[in-house]
């Protein structure tokens, strides 16, 4: 399994820089202010939020089972290594799931917003 060792650090790496990559993105969608944006811009920042949380999840995932991969073929041969990877993928783990939780809540948020702007709209139509 050792031979395999360079492969299986090399796609974790990967996948690590990438969950990494889309949290930093993800932290910017949540910061939006949606109260001073247009319906049309609502409707973008909810996209990219749900494309956000889908690239989370799925990276989240192939983290988690090439990490998996790399300390079965580490084995016992270097603990401490494995111990530090371990760590690190967990504290991204944790990000992650927390980011995608409040990604979610923006997208309801966003939801809630475009119902009682649809509500208002229909209300002053019925008024006029």
């Amino acid at each position: 399994m050792a031979t395999n060792l360079p492969y299986v650090k090399g796609v974790r790496t990967r996948f690590y820089n990438v969950l990494d990559k889309e949290i930093k993105n993800g932290l910017e969608i949540v910061k939006e202010d949606i109260d001073f944006l247009s319906p049309e811009e609502c409707k973008e920042v909810k996209q990219r939020a749900g494309e956000c949380r889908l690239t989370l999840d799925t990276y989240t995932e192939k983290l988690g089972a090439q990490s998996d991969k790399l300390a079965e073929a580490l084995g016992e041969t270097d603990t401490a290594l494995t111990e530090s990877i371990i760590d690190a993928d967990n504290t991204l783990f944790e990000k992650s799931l927390s980011l995608c939780y409040k990604l979610k809540l923006l997208e309801d948020e966003i939801d809630r917003k475009d119902i009682t702007i649809k509500y208002e709209e229909e209300v002053s139509f019925v008024v006029c």
